[in-house]
């Protein structure tokens, strides 16, 4: 059905692993496909080599509207040099694609741990493969939506990345990974950041993107409550319908202008709207981006931003999964022209200039005067009796008190760092002034009152076994509050 409709598919593999069968006749030691965990210490052999390279052959064969193979030198590959690595995925997964009875492209996830000469040499000495190789890279690490620019990537280094474009390669392209795991319940759409991702890094030596998430499958729609008439769709990609829209059309021209989705917009929820749903939609959904560009974070599950959560293998971890106005103290931008709360404090300290940094006080009247903006725009929106339409508000509504609820808490940082540095009792009762209601804490109420109306509480992996809501961490966004009430050092201790 993929290949009538003109979409390619690819098995993405990751090694080194064999089947339950095999481990049960052959190798006792071997890694088997089941029960065991996917990252850890490589083993191979001869036959658990042979056994992979006939499974690529027959795979090829068995299937023949299967585009190609995708391989990754990741996982269960530890304690393999990557000279080791490079050499088994030539032995085998290069050597069944010749045997094969029919060229399959190839897509190439960029070891993190390998120098890019070596991974660069082998594809550009094979004669074998269709042009070009895709060589995916993933864009500042597992969250793309932070900076369009390119700072960060999987290992922590981008500085090496260069080698991979310079000198231009022969026969691979280069294809960002845009991993999202900050957002998968709220919709969103901000037509002007992929314009810009797509400038920064469209070079001639890109092919393209791929657009996704590990911690989400748009599939079955589990976060929406069933019961409420809201409920008009079958999958979650339908209910993210103008996300794939944007992805899709401005991957295959950007100039394409927002005239083009204010129509569809309006299509669907009269012409008189579409206009202010997709101005009110681009102005909130800055939200996620302007704190995954504040917050530097690493893997799949450090940043869930339409939950203001930050996460390691701990989970939920009693709430402290949480941003706290400490942690958020404690943080480094991952986009290098923001300044931290605490470097800006230093600055104004210190009388240095801020000129040319965006500061936390900017952020957050930018992120304020955007909220507040699609807030009016929404107020002149009617339902017309339409129970998606008035779903589509809630979330930018959402997106809208998070942002608000972001600027106040970035001000009463600012606030608490200055009292800490000089001991101003004023400027911690200016603190909590900015999280006392009717700031902070007035707006993830709102967030609360408007999140509970449609969606019920969800599964996240970023919270291993406690389900998400936005109601759960209220006693979080409290906790701020009792943080700087409390005494000096207990901040202190952490600078």
């Amino acid at each position: 059905m993929a290949k009538d409709r003109g979409i390619e598919t690819y098995l993405v593999t990751w090694n080194i692993f064999v089947s339950e069968s095999f481990r049960e006749h052959y190798d006792p030691n071997s890694i088997s496909d089941e029960g065991f965990y996917h990252h850890g210490d490589g083993y191979s052999t001869d036959p658990i080599k042979q056994y992979n390279r006939e499974c690529v052959t027959q795979l090829i064969n068995e299937y023949p509207d299967l585009t190609g193979l995708s391989t990754s030198l990741g996982e269960r590959m530890n304690g393999l040099s990557p000279k080791e690595r490079q050499k088994w995925i030539e032995d085998v997964y290069y050597q069944g694609m010749k045997d094969a009875n029919r060229p399959v492209k190839y897509i190439y996830r960029a070891p993190f741990t390998i120098d890019p000469s070596i991974t660069r040499e082998a594809i550009e000495k094979n004669d074998f493969l269709p042009e070009p190789v895709w060589l995916e890279l993933k864009f500042n690490w597992s969250h793309a939506y932070s900076t369009p620019k390119l700072r960060i990537t999987h290992g922590g280094r981008s500085d090496k990345l260069t080698e991979y474009w310079n000198p231009d390669p022969k026969n691979y392209k280069v294809a960002w990974m845009a991993r999202n795991e900050d957002f998968f319940t709220l919709r969103w759409a901000q037509p002007d950041f992929i314009r810009e991702h797509i400038k920064e890094n469209g070079h001639d030596y890109v092919g393209g993107y791929f657009i996704g998430s590990e911690c989400f499958i748009p599939a079955y729609d589990y976060s929406h409550s069933r019961e409420s008439d809201h409920f008009q769709w079958s999958y979650a990609f339908e209910k993210h319908w103008l996300y794939y829209m944007l992805w899709g059309r401005l991957l295959f021209d950007p100039s394409t202008p927002d005239e083009v989705f204010a129509q569809e917009l309006g299509r669907r929820y009269g012409q008189s709207n579409g206009r202010p749903l997709l101005e009110a939609y681009s102005a909130v959904s800055k939200m996620p981006l302007a704190l995954a560009s504040s917050f530097l974070t690493l893997w799949d599950f450090t940043l869930y931003a339409e939950g203001f959560l930050s996460t390691d293998t701990s989970g939920y971890n009693s709430g402290k999964a949480f941003i706290s106005l400490e942690v958020l103290l404690n943080t480094k931008p991952i986009e290098s022209t923001y300044l931290s709360i605490r470097d800006y404090v230093n600055r104004k300290m210190n009388q240095e200039s801020t000129e040319g940094w965006v500061t936390p006080i900017q952020l957050a009247e930018t992120l304020e005067k955007d909220s507040q903006h699609s807030l009016e725009l929404l107020a002149s929106i009617a339902d017309h009796d339409s129970p998606v339409l008035c779903c589509e508000k809630a979330d930018i509504k959402a997106w809208a008190y998070l942002g608000l609820y972001f600027a106040d808490k970035l001000r009463a940082g600012v606030c608490y760092q200055m009292y800490l540095e000089t001991g101003d009792e004023s400027e911690r009762q200016k603190a909590l002034q900015w999280l006392e209601s009717p700031h902070a804490i007035k707006h993830w109420d709102d967030l609360i009152e408007v999140t509970s109306s449609h969606y019920v509480e969800q599964p996240l992996m970023h919270l291993g076994n406690t389900p998400f809501s936005w109601k759960l961490f209220r006693p979080q966004v409290l906790g701020d509050i009792d943080f700087v009430r409390g005494e000096k050092k207990e901040a202190s201790q952490n600078q």
